[in-house]
C-alpha cells in the first residue's frame, strides 16, 4: 500500500467520529485533503456540520468541496479538530507546523474538546526531533527569539521561499 492510500484509510478512520451537528477544526497538509474529500461526500449525503480551518489553503479547498465554515466570531466551540503530524513518536509526542499554519493550528488545537491526528507509517519516528521543530514570530521579533533560542542550545534557521522569508497566513515569519 502506498502513502497516499494509507492516508485515504486513516482519513476515512478520522471521520467515523464526526457526528451531524459537529464543529470541526480542519487541519492543513497532505492527509487533510483526504479528511476534506470524505468530509465532502458525507455532506453530500446528510451530514450537517461546520468547520473552522487552520489555514487559508484549508478553507479555500473545503470552500470548492463545498464544506460549509465559520469563525471564532461566531462559535467558540469546536466538538472536534483533526489536523496531521510531522513527527510522532511511540509516546505520542509529535512535532507538526512544517506546513506553516502553526497557530492557527494550535488555537484550534486548543478549543477543540477531542483531538485527532491523522498520521500513517512514515510519520513514526523512534524520537522526535528529525524535522526541525517550526515556531512562528512576529517580523519585528525573529532575530531576537532565533538568539534566545541559540542560547539554550537550538540551531536556528529562517525559512525561507525564494530567498525571501516564508511569511505564514497570519503575515508572521
Amino acid at each position: 500500500m502506498n502513502n497516499n492510500e494509507l492516508k485515504r484509510r486513516v482519513a476515512k478512520e478520522a471521520i467515523m467520529e464526526i457526528d451531524s451537528g459537529m464543529t470541526i477544526g480542519l487541519g492543513s497538509g497532505s492527509t487533510m485533503k483526504y479528511v476534506l474529500e470524505y468530509l465532502s461526500s458525507e455532506i453530500k449525503n446528510g451530514l450537517d456540520i461546520t468547520g473552522i480551518p487552520t489555514s487559508i489553503q484549508t478553507a479555500q479547498l473545503a470552500h470548492k468541496l463545498g464544506i460549509p465554515l465559520t469563525s471564532f466570531s461566531k462559535t467558540t466551540h469546536i466538538d472536534i479538530a483533526i489536523d496531521g503530524a510531522d513527527e510522532v513518536d511511540a509516546n505520542f509526542n509529535l512535532i507538526k507546523g512544517g506546513g506553516g499554519a502553526l497557530i492557527r493550528e494550535k488555537i484550534i488545537g486548543d478549543a477543540a474538546n477531542n483531538f485527532i491526528i491523522v498520521i500513517e507509517k512514515t510519520k513514526l519516528v523512534e524520537q522526535v526531533g528529525i524535522f526541525s521543530l517550526a515556531i512562528e514570530v512576529i517580523s519585528i521579533g525573529w532575530e531576537i527569539t532565533s538568539k534566545r533560542r541559540k542560547s539554550l542550545g537550538a540551531t536556528c534557521r529562517l525559512r525561507q521561499i525564494n530567498n525571501k522569508p516564508c511569511v505564514t497566513d497570519n503575515g508572521n515569519y
